[in-house]
């Protein structure tokens, strides 16, 4: 029997142009990276930032800077040994991870600057707001309290919380989907508020 040697029509999907499928492929570990992902590399792209700030800061002299990203840095280590003995001694934190790490440190000086306002104490309260300036810059723009509520009252029909011990379920999901855009005591203000109203 004769081979038939006629050009087979060629579905949409293989005419895909590989270039297409790289960057396709790209985004989609982006978007939901693994730890074991070949794109694992990309992870380093928030370290990498503050490493070239805290080197153009020391050039520039600007001391408060290379303070705070030099403390950030010890920070960001400080985690990666304490989570290197269950993900192995390579392990590094992931892009995310270390906004996490900005985030909670930017709390501790809010704290320190209510602490200070309260202690009557104008020239720490500066410093420190000094400080979470330069840490913000590494965080994502914080929600206003408008869609912190639109955020919460969606939740709270999700869950069909309707009582004041429900606070830690909504909290839960709020802060998740908030992702360090919004304060956790102005949620837990907004939560308790919309819970006491029902």
């Amino acid at each position: 029997m004769d081979r038939d040697t006629r050009p087979r029509a060629r579905s949409p999907g293989s005419l895909q142009n590989p270039s297409v499928k790289s960057l396709r492929l790209r985004a989609s570990a982006l978007a939901f990276p693994s730890h074991n992902s070949p794109f694992d590399k990309i992870e380093g792209i928030m370290k990498d930032r503050i490493n070239q700030d805290l080197t153009l800061a020391v050039k520039a002299r600007d001391n408060l800077r290379r303070d705070v990203l030099r403390m950030l840095k010890s920070k960001i280590l400080e985690n990666e040994v304490g989570l290197r003995e269950k993900r192995g001694r390579s392990y590094q934190l992931s892009s995310q991870e270390v906004k996490q790490v900005v985030a909670q440190y930017a709390k501790q000086r809010k704290q320190s600057i209510k602490a200070y306002q309260e202690a009557g104490r104008p020239e720490l309260v500066e410093k420190e707001m000094a400080e979470l300036r330069i840490l913000e810059d590494y965080l994502p723009k914080s929600l206003s309290r408008d869609e912190i509520e639109a955020l919460v009252a969606e939740v709270i029909r999700e869950t069909e919380a309707n009582r004041p011990s429900d606070l830690g379920r909504v909290m839960k999901t709020v802060m998740a989907r908030l992702q360090g855009t919004g304060d956790g005591t102005l949620v837990s203000q907004i939560v308790r508020e919309k819970l006491n109203s029902r």
